[in-house]
């Protein structure tokens, strides 16, 4: 308390059964020369001109007295008041003789005193000033206990208990790479805050036990264990990171609990469900790592975990289907669009689903719980983007009302989803059924980083970064961008326009060097290793990521040497090229889809103009081409995780079923029209059948 000032203390007596009691009680100061307590209860820091009917409190002496309540001859435990003169403000030094540390990299603190590695301890000593006539005055002796507070404590914890402590000391331990801020309060007296910071983590390396490389070739039904090793930017190894673990193909390849979780562990569990394959990273994603630092520092690994799932004769293989729909209701009255499943081995139809709009687009995540159906129109806002989660009976898809547009891409971790409107990108979170909208006009395409953190949002001449940390931001590359991905090691990515491809680093979103190309209306970056052994066999020690680009001749494979170290600068850090190019031989096309099974053993080619599919082995580098029964054009293509079967939706009216091993259309399932209830599985309501122009197969 400051001298002169008054304070009030209460007291409820309790029976001894913890009831509380009504009974006259009494406060006692031990020290009546620094604090007095009036019969109500009405403590001065002095002397009381009257104990039972206070009016003027008068300023004794700084000092430290214990107040106890009595009633009915029991005695409360103390409580400490410190009187002292009016704080004017505190300050925060660090003791002596400690190394205070340098992360070596720039930071967003502008008063950062330490900088230390996760586990290290510092400490620091507050103290209290009043103004005097003759200045400030150190009165740190008379304030009593200060109190410390880290504002976010999974960066630093704060102690005062610690050994060898002084009074008014403080040890602070860094815990989790980032940054915070820490004061010391006492009397209501805050002293300015200062930054801490636990040292950003710089590198990752990812090992499987029991493996020499981190390509593995492995069956159906095998657990395997990761072991990372983190290093900081003062190169100093640590543990207990929280990383976050992610699967590029989740049901095939899986880690954790769920995709994109969190874990600090030493190691982590690898399943493998089924055939296929999938890309594991474990990366430093914020806001869980590298906290608080802006903008934000996420950190991939050197080289991610690339599995290839073999089958296996035990166990029972996981069920395929594919979802089918059709576009042609569109703003017909009374017609009412739906969504069917055709499940393997006998590909028949099940139970529709009503749709509540006329669908435009179907993109499952990549759980397989859930396919979203964009669409054109609200309505007026009756309705919007359709949601069908899968596996469940229900006859009708539920919906976000007045999200429109197309749907681009599903995050990783399924908790987000890109949807383009001709004016504007809607997000929607689907955990918290909410959605927002980003100012992007004219988006065609989009990639999400591997982490979840970041989506490249290709629109017109830009890339638009969309962050769950970092305010929205844009990158004009020159150009028109046709498509988008990134690597599967997570710090870079591609974006593709007609005549360049251009590297652009995920963390610091700079530009490498564009790497000229011709006609380019596809890009995807290939599983780690898939492709190289295609190049000459000189280039291939200095490749370790392969892009795979579609144009209206064929296919281009383009080799990429990528440096993953703390946050990269592409220009530096990725170099692009030498390519290899192959072509189909079928004379020019119109190629709409480039799609690449998820073990990166072989890309397909959907041409819109061609009654086939263009297959290309990325092993042996055959190009060869899968005809459709019927001539049928072929309008839009899905494939299984396992990569044997492709469903294709053709200008026939059917779904053709490709076995992507015999190279063979095997089936071509009809949607059967009835007059009457003018209803075919695709829609309702429409004189004519609708033809199926969305497919999906569910992971």
């Amino acid at each position: 308390m400051d001298l002169g000032t008054t304070l009030t203390f209460t007291g409820t007596p309790h029976s001894a059964t913890g009831n509380n009691i009504t009974t006259p009680i009494s406060f006692a100061s031990s020290n009546s020369a620094v604090l007095t307590v009036a019969n109500n209860g009405l403590a001065c820091a002095g002397t009381w001109d009257s104990l039972t009917a206070p009016q003027i409190c008068t300023s004794g002496q700084v000092g430290v007295a214990q107040v106890t309540a009595t009633a009915r001859g029991v005695i409360s435990p103390p409580t400490t008041v410190y009187v002292h003169q009016h704080i004017h403000h505190v300050e925060v030094s660090a003791n002596p003789g400690q190394n205070s540390g340098d992360c070596h990299v720039p930071l967003n603190a502008s008063n950062s005193v330490t900088q230390l590695s996760k586990g290290q301890t510092f400490s620091y000593q507050a103290t209290a000033f009043a103004l005097a006539s003759n200045g400030l005055i150190d009165i740190t002796p008379t304030v009593g206990v200060f109190t410390w507070q880290s504002q976010n404590a999974s960066v630093a914890t704060v102690s005062t208990s610690a050994s060898g402590l002084k009074p008014g000391e403080v040890q602070v331990t860094a815990v989790t790479p980032g940054i915070t801020s820490i004061f010391a309060s006492v009397s209501n007296v805050n002293s300015v805050p200062f930054d801490f910071v636990t040292c950003p983590v710089q590198s990752i390396a990812l090992e499987v036990t029991g493996e020499a490389g981190a390509n593995i070739i492995v069956p159906r039904g095998t657990g395997k264990s990761i072991v990372p090793t983190v290093i900081d930017t003062q190169g100093i190894t640590i543990t207990g990171v929280p990383l976050t673990w992610c699967s590029s193909h989740p049901t095939a390849v899986s880690v954790g609990g769920s995709n994109c979780a969190t874990n600090t562990g030493d190691s982590i569990s690898l399943t493998t469900s089924q055939a296929g394959g999938g890309t594991v990273t474990a990366s430093c994603t914020p806001p869980t790592c590298n906290i608080g630092l802006e903008p934000a520092r996420p950190i991939y690994p050197e080289q991610p975990i690339s599995v290839q799932v073999t089958n296996s004769t035990g166990g029972t293989n996981p069920t395929i289907t594919a979802f089918v729909s059709s576009t042609e209701c569109d703003s017909i009255d009374a017609c009412v669009s739906e969504v069917v499943p055709l499940t393997a081995p006998n590909n028949t139809l099940g139970t529709p689903a009503s749709l509540s709009a006329t669908p435009n687009s179907l993109v499952f995540d990549r759980q397989g719980s859930k396919a979203y159906l964009g669409t054109n129109s609200s309505l007026l806002g009756t309705t919007g983007l359709n949601v069908l989660t899968a596996g469940t009976t229900s006859s009708s898809a539920a919906q976000f009302r007045n999200v429109t547009g197309k749907v681009l891409t599903v995050s990783p971790d399924g908790k987000k989803v890109l949807i383009a409107d001709s004016n504007q990108v809607f997000v929607v979170e689907t955990a918290s059924n909410t959605t927002a909208s980003l100012p992007i006009a004219g988006a065609t395409a989009a990639d999400f980083s591997p982490d979840s953190l970041k989506a490249f949002i290709g629109a017109g001449n830009k890339i638009y970064v969309y962050s769950t940390v970092d305010p929205l931001t844009s990158i004009d590359l020159g150009s028109a961008v046709a498509s988008v991905s990134f690597l599967p090691v997570g710090a870079f990515a591609y974006a593709a326009t007609s005549s360049s491809v251009i590297p652009i680093g995920t963390c610091s979103l700079l530009q490498g060097t564009p790497f000229a190309t011709s006609s380019t209306k596809f890009l995807t970056a290939l599983p780690p290793g898939a492709g190289i052994t295609l190049f000459p066999q000189g280039v291939q020690p200095t490749i370790n990521n392969v892009l795979i680009t579609a144009d209206t001749s064929g296919i281009t494979l383009i080799g990429v040497q990528a440096t993953s170290v703390g946050c990269p600068d592409p220009s530096t850090a990725v170099t692009t090229g030498p390519t290899e190019s192959f072509s189909f031989s079928q004379g020019t096309f119109n190629p709409i889809q480039l799609l690449v099974s998820t073990d990166g053993q072989a890309a397909y080619v959907v041409p819109g103009d061609l009654a086939s599919i263009l297959v290309f082995n990325l092993t042996s580098g055959s190009p060869v081409p899968i005809a459709l029964t019927g001539n049928a054009l072929p309008v839009q293509a899905s494939l299984s995780t396992n990569g044997t079967l492709m469903y294709v939706a053709a200008s026939d009216g059917q779904v053709h079923v490709i076995n992507t091993q015999t190279l063979l259309d095997v089936q071509q399932v009809p949607f059967p029209f009835f007059p009457n209830s003018l209803q075919n599985d695709l829609c309702a309501g429409k004189e004519t059948p609708c033809k199926p122009d969305l497919i999906a197969v569910k992971p």
